[in-house]
């Protein structure tokens, strides 16, 4: 029984048959997949997704204005920042070539200060790499920081997104505090201090996954909650090794 099971799932038996009717037959199970898909419960479908309303304000009131040549979701961009390399994950990258290049990060709650989200590291990195890495979204050209632009999309408040543009000026600005963070971390090692300085900021260390380590609680909070916190700054799960490399001319 189980040797003809595996027989008919590996469609062997297509081979003894006309082209034509092979085609009908996965006509066929393409019709009744999708019919069998209607039948599935809404709850299944909506399982994983905490608050339907998120999903639906998104259907509704997606991100407006956005360039609609190129759109890639879930992107990662890395480029050189002195002899280092700087990586950013995006939710989306949407660009129309030699044109608009605009950024866009999912938020679920809109915090009560949203000018806050603009002075945090996420609002330098995303753009400053973007200029730094972008040719592939720009039709193979550099990018200028004038074609930058970043939106905050929140799924609580969909209509209300908080946009930054960018420009030659900001772009120098993150450039150095960018560096500056580099200098700092490197004047650490070079001092060889044994323990990394601790913030005196402990709240910050809530959503932290390797809190455990400072002794500051066993386990990372709910990330759930850390758009309405907004005490420390996003830190993407992300795999340099599958980050694909830019070459620099």
């Amino acid at each position: 029984m189980l040797n003809k099971l595996i027989y008919l799932l590996n469609f062997e038996w297509l081979t003894h048959v006309s082209i034509g009717l092979a085609k009908s037959v996965f006509l066929v199970l393409f019709v009744l997949i999708g019919v069998l898909v209607l039948f599935i419960p809404s709850d299944y479908i909506y399982e994983g997704i905490e608050k339907r309303r998120w999903w639906h304000n998104f259907l509704s009131a997606p991100p407006r204005d956005l360039p609609t040549g190129i759109r890639r979701a879930e992107v990662s961009l890395s480029a050189p920042l002195d002899s280092y390399r700087l990586t950013a994950r995006y939710d989306l990258l949407a660009a129309d070539a030699g044109e608009r290049l605009v950024i866009v990060d999912w938020k679920t709650h809109r915090p009560k200060d949203p000018q806050r989200l603009l002075e945090k590291l996420q609002s330098v990195v995303y753009p400053y790499v973007l200029v730094e890495a972008g040719a592939a979204f720009n039709g193979g050209r550099p990018v200028r920081p004038e074609q930058v632009a970043m939106a905050y999309w929140f799924a609580d408040l969909p209509d209300n997104p908080l946009r930054l543009d960018y420009d030659a000026t900001q772009h120098a600005a993150d450039h150095d505090r960018l560096m500056a963070l580099v200098r700092e971390i490197e004047t650490y090692y070079a001092e060889g201090v044994g323990t990394w300085p601790l913030t005196d900021f402990s709240h910050n260390c809530k959503f932290c996954t390797y809190r455990s380590l400072c002794d500051r609680g066993s386990a990372a909070g709910d990330l759930d909650d850390l758009d309405e916190e907004l005490e420390i700054e996003e830190l993407p799960d992300i795999d340099l090794e599958q980050v694909a490399e830019i070459v620099f001319q």
